[in-house]
């Protein structure tokens, strides 16, 4: 009996001993291996997310870029574009408007401006025709059976510095999806050939007629976050018909050369 209970003794000094051993004399668990974590704690949970340091960064540098070689009709950024929006006489909300006449663009610089869908949409048309007339088109090759009968000015590359640039996408997101910050539109890059009305309605230099430029169309994702972002837009802006971020697109304007 005596030995069974000395040996017991040992075993829970051992135990004691080897708990002791443990926690570094402290009461504070010693980690010997590397630990599974199975849950983010608070202090850690955003280790990967952008600081606001890096966040102003980046709208730093996108200004820099996209807003810089401001025009003198456009110094202060906003390009004629207001940030509010237009109603209609039966309560429709409209897109932001234009409140200066807009100005011709430094090709260089590419200073750009928004553009309606009734100007830039017949550019986009064109830049179809051309190319089928051409030979580029959709679908497998086919023969060319006719040439034309004229060439077109050629565009080599086309500059992103806008003046306006930022404000618009942010007038955009405003307008088309304030909550989602942009998250549910995609702004497509859409190539246009200059049209004679084109360039005489927006004030543009007679000799772009026939040049292939670039315009910036917004329009909702195909998911469905970006259908309910539409369809609060709708409600929101008191339209009578579907929201649409492409009622307004955005002419580079920097055709080189």
């Amino acid at each position: 009996m005596k030995s069974t209970i000395f040996v017991c003794s040992l075993l829970l000094m051992a135990f004691v001993y080897g708990a002791w051993r443990n926690t570094g004399n402290t009461g504070t668990p010693r980690i010997t291996g590397n630990p599974r974590i199975t849950g983010a704690s608070p202090s850690h949970a955003n280790d990967n997310a952008p600081t606001q340091a890096e966040k102003d960064l980046r709208l730093e540098i996108l200004e820099n870029v996209f807003g810089g070689h401001s025009s003198a009709s456009a110094s202060d950024g906003s390009d004629g574009i207001t940030s509010s929006t237009g109603t209609t006489s039966s309560g429709a909300t409209t897109s932001p408007t234009r409140t200066t006449t807009p100005t011709s663009p430094t090709h260089t610089t590419g200073n750009g401006q928004p553009v309606p869908r009734s100007e830039y949409q017949p550019c986009l048309d064109s830049f179809v025709v051309v190319m089928n007339a051409y030979g580029i088109q959709a679908g497998s090759p086919q023969p060319i059976k006719t040439f034309p009968s004229m060439t077109y000015p050629i565009t080599t590359a086309e500059s992103l510095q806008g003046s306006g640039l930022l404000t618009w996408i942010q007038n955009v997101v405003q307008t088309y999806d304030p909550e989602g910050k942009g998250a549910n539109l995609d702004f497509q890059l859409r190539f246009g050939v200059y049209t004679a009305t084109f360039v005489k309605d927006m004030n543009q230099d007679a000799s772009l007629t026939g040049r292939i430029t670039t315009f910036i169309v917004p329009a909702y994702r195909t998911t469905t976050a970006a259908a309910t972002a539409k369809a609060k837009a709708k409600t929101r802006l008191k339209l009578t018909t579907t929201a649409d971020p492409g009622t307004d697109g955005y002419e580079l304007g920097g055709v080189e050369p």
